[in-house]
């Protein structure tokens, strides 16, 4: 079976809004080995000790932007048709955190 490659771009800050403060933005890409962009693949995102899981679909371009997340570590999988499931996991530092 093939491979998704899941690329974790970043954790990157959202607006700076008391609301959302402690939260992170988690984006990335999906692409088969042979570089091809995926579209349409579930990448869910899991916080450790939550049991609340969250999923998104990666657009034409291969990409998928979460929407605002609490500050934590996740663990996260990308999970598409004829391909291996792909595992990752991402620390999204509180807001002023180095990344």
């Amino acid at each position: 079976m093939n491979m998704i490659r899941t690329i974790l771009l970043a954790c990157a800050l959202v607006a700076a809004t008391a609301s959302q403060a402690a939260e992170q933005n988690l984006s990335g890409a999906v692409a088969a080995r042979s570089g091809q962009k995926l579209e349409g693949v579930t990448v869910s995102a899991k916080m450790e000790g939550s049991t609340i899981t969250t999923s998104v679909y990666t657009d034409t371009a291969g990409t998928y932007v979460f929407p605002p997340l609490p500050a934590g570590k996740y663990r996260v999988w990308a999970q598409a048709l004829g391909f291996e499931r792909s595992n990752g996991a991402v620390d999204c530092p509180r807001r002023g955190a180095t990344i």
